[in-house]
């Protein structure tokens, strides 16, 4: 496993604005816990978060030779009231999708 990258923490969204703006949208979207998680596992080693913007770094890249993520398992994961996980890897936003509106 590759080492984490760690940046202060003071000057990174104001050294990589386009990953602060993205982070923020991600946090509005899955919530503060989800980000958080997947943040602190990349701050301290696991290759679940890496961001580089402006020549900086954060987080833990993926192995070398690695095929990335596969996304096994991501169909089960529900994060809006009556999803179905069904708009996952579309283009649907989860409040658009038919099960979203049946649930309200």
């Amino acid at each position: 496993m590759s080492a984490p990258t760690r940046e202060r923490k003071g000057g990174l969204a104001e050294a990589m604005p386009q990953i602060a703006s993205w982070v923020r949208d991600l946090r509005s979207a899955f919530g503060d816990a989800q980000l958080d998680d997947a943040i602190s596992r990349g701050r301290n080693g696991e290759p679940d978060f890496f961001a580089s913007e402006n020549g900086r770094t954060f987080g833990t890249r993926l192995p070398a030779g690695s095929a990335g993520w596969a996304g096994e398992g991501l169909g089960d994961r529900h994060f809006c009231a009556g999803c179905d996980g069904s708009c996952i890897g579309t283009q649907t936003r989860c409040s658009s999708s038919p099960a979203a509106r049946v649930a309200k």
